[in-house]
């Protein structure tokens, strides 16, 4: 499902228009990423919980030439979905 599409179902069920659907969308996405980075955790209850955890420095390979690549360390978000929201999908 795209962002359009979300943004669409959110309109017809809260019965409002688009554009306020965009801004609850945005809104909400905007409070995810802003907790992630300041918090470094989310946890939406009965979904899951986005983690920020931060991947060391490794040595990898091009997959061409089978050259040593140096991989710098960074930050990733991780995604664990709740035991609740397996059971739904399984």
């Amino acid at each position: 499902m795209t962002k359009v599409e979300v943004i669409k179902n959110v309109a017809k069920e809260a019965c409002i228009t688009n554009s306020a659907a965009e801004l609850a969308v945005n809104r909400i996405r905007d409070i995810i990423v802003d907790e992630v980075v300041n918090a470094g955790r989310f946890a939406l209850d009965g979904v899951g919980v986005f983690t920020l955890v931060e991947r060391a420095a490794r040595e990898g390979r091009n997959p061409q030439t089978g050259e040593a690549v140096k991989i710098p360390a960074k930050k990733v978000v991780k995604f664990k979905s709740s035991k609740s929201f397996r059971e739904l999908v399984a």
